[in-house]
């Protein structure tokens, strides 16, 4: 097999379309004074509304209106750590006298995905199709470890499989 050759022609020809092309980008960048159209402007700032479709407080009240079941005596908070155009990263925040196990785990942190899942739906998205990310941690408070660093029990999280449509829960193992 004959071996190919880079000569400096190559590299001349090579460094020579990429100059091409910067001057191209300048000259246009000099044409427009560096400025998009006020119509290119709104496009952007549609697109970028549209990228966090629901609004934190809508993703929220989403959430919310799923977990009202729990009631006044509900033992968990919750909290937004992630928001993106394709990820939501959630936790469920247990007090730390409030009694656990996993399945009260599971059990909500299921309902605070799905309450985000009926948010997104609500307002015209498709997490299938969008192949999103929704993720809910649990969490409590565990005291505090022998030099007094504040602990936290991790039971496990629930997630949105996209593949296959439905919400799953995987224990936390360290």
């Amino acid at each position: 097999m004959g071996k190919k050759q880079v000569t400096f022609k190559h590299v001349g020809l090579t460094l020579l379309g990429c100059l091409a092309v910067f001057v191209a980008v300048i000259a246009f960048m000099i044409a427009t004074d560096g400025e998009m159209s006020s119509e290119k402007q709104s496009q952007v700032v549609q697109s970028q509304q549209e990228a966090l479709s629901p609004t934190p407080e809508q993703l929220t009240a989403g959430i919310a209106e799923r977990i009202q079941k729990w009631g006044d005596e509900c033992p968990f908070t919750f909290k937004i750590i992630e928001y993106e155009k394709r990820t939501v990263r959630l936790n469920a925040d247990f007090s730390e006298d409030q009694y656990m196990t996993m399945e009260l785990a599971r059990s909500a942190a299921d309902d605070i995905v799905q309450g985000a899942l009926n948010a997104l739906i609500k307002h015209g998205r498709n997490p299938a199709d969008e192949f999103m990310s929704v993720i809910c941690w649990t969490h409590q408070p565990a005291g505090e470890g022998a030099t007094g660093k504040k602990l936290t029990r991790v039971f496990g999280r629930s997630y949105y499989d996209y593949n296959t449509d439905s919400i799953e829960w995987k224990d936390y193992t360290p």
